[in-house]
């Protein structure tokens, strides 16, 4: 097993050791072969990381080299807490606490699965970003790409967003969060058990629409809202390509306890 508290020293020396070309294989199992390893999972714990290399990390040097799956618990960094920029790497049991742009992230083609993903803005966190979000999913690089062959699609299920902070709807101050999930620029994403709850802000719940293109078709998310606000935007804009958007009442998100690991607990 790999197991890091130093990011670099040990995930970026032990990658190039399980490595897998085979683009429909994200278990690891030809590496598992290969190197005689026996499981591979990598358990990180990254806080007050301040660099857009961390999306580098978990995204797309990650996914390039497909690692059975990530495990993560990131505090107190800067631009996007985690991020699966390609490839086709599940990432599990993901923990993002402060992040001051936004929680997860996904872009050109990504095609794995996130599973157990938890967020949390604490009682005192105000983000230096024009629009932070829980979710930003582009189908390609940033909307430049929109031709491309592959473009993100991918599956979620338990995921929880707590906003502990109290509650100022001010675009300007920090404390909003402008959408829970932002689907845009072809991404085409089929997402279960999403739950925003807590004091603080939204604006949408939901928002496939951009300038750079829509969500792609058939693309389906079910979230439940329950902050003790109001919101003060919309709750569904599905695009152009009229992506499904349904609005319960009844899910429960991740399961704090799958990050008993971390010490953390201010869920």
């Amino acid at each position: 097993s790999l197991w890091s508290d130093n990011l670099f020293s040990d995930v970026n020396v032990s990658w190039s050791k399980y490595g897998n070309k085979l683009t429909m294989d994200n278990s690891g199992y030809k590496a598992l072969i290969d190197n005689n390893i026996e499981d591979i999972t990598a358990k990180l714990n990254v806080e007050w990381f301040v660099s857009d290399e961390i999306t580098a990390v978990f995204g797309s040097e990650v996914n390039k080299y497909d690692f059975g799956y990530l495990q993560n618990f990131t505090g107190n960094t800067d631009s996007t807490a985690s991020g699966s920029s390609g490839g086709s790497v599940n990432l599990k049991n993901v923990l993002v606490v402060n992040q001051d742009d936004d929680m997860f992230d996904c872009t050109q083609g990504y095609k794995g699965k996130w599973e157990n993903f938890y967020g949390v803005w604490e009682g005192a966190f105000s983000s230096t970003e024009a629009d932070p979000r829980g979710v930003e999913a582009d189908g390609n690089f940033d909307g430049k790409t929109p031709t491309d062959i592959n473009q993100s699609n991918f599956t979620v299920a338990n995921m929880t967003f707590n906003l502990k902070l109290a509650n100022d709807p001010s675009t300007t101050n920090g404390k909003l969060m402008f959408d829970v999930i932002k689907l845009r620029r072809g991404a085409k994403a089929a997402m279960t058990n999403v739950l925003i709850k807590g004091t603080g802000a939204v604006q949408d719940l939901v928002d496939c629409t951009d300038s750079k293109g829509d969500a792609a078709a058939n693309s389906t998310i079910n979230i439940a809202n329950m902050l003790t606000n109001a919101i003060t935007g919309s709750s569904s804009k599905p695009g152009i390509n009229t992506a499904v958007v349904t609005v319960s009442t009844t899910n429960t998100g991740c399961d704090s306890s799958v990050f008993a690991w971390t010490g953390y607990t201010g869920f």
